[in-house]
């Protein structure tokens, strides 16, 4: 797989996607989820990188169904971004607004 540049560009997304989680202040259940959203689109591009190989060994010659179920393949890996977008989006404000309760917490302390 790694000889697949999508895959490499995924993987290395994935990797500082991990160390990233250890700076969010989100909460532990939603660093989870956003940590699988990241697994999601390598999952999702292994078995679309499956199928593209599958598709290319049933035959060589172009047909419009070989190419729908590339197709297909690509928009899942696309889906499995925008899913992956969403969680972190999600994970990234609700960092943000506990960063704002404590900063109102001090300052009402304080």
């Amino acid at each position: 797989m790694m000889a697949e540049a999508a895959f490499r560009q995924e993987a290395a997304l994935a990797a500082a996607g991990g160390v990233a989680l250890f700076f969010i202040d989100a909460p532990i259940p939603m660093r989870l989820a956003m940590l699988a959203a990241l697994l999601l689109i390598l999952i999702v591009e292994t078995l679309n990188t499956g199928l593209e190989k599958l598709v290319d060994l049933v035959t060589s010659e172009y047909h419009e169904k070989a190419k729908m179920a590339k197709d297909m393949g690509s928009l899942a890996v696309l889906l499995s971004f925008i899913v992956a977008a969403l969680v972190w989006a999600a994970g990234i404000h609700m960092a943000i607004e506990r960063n704002g309760e404590r900063t109102e917490t001090m300052e009402v302390d304080g």
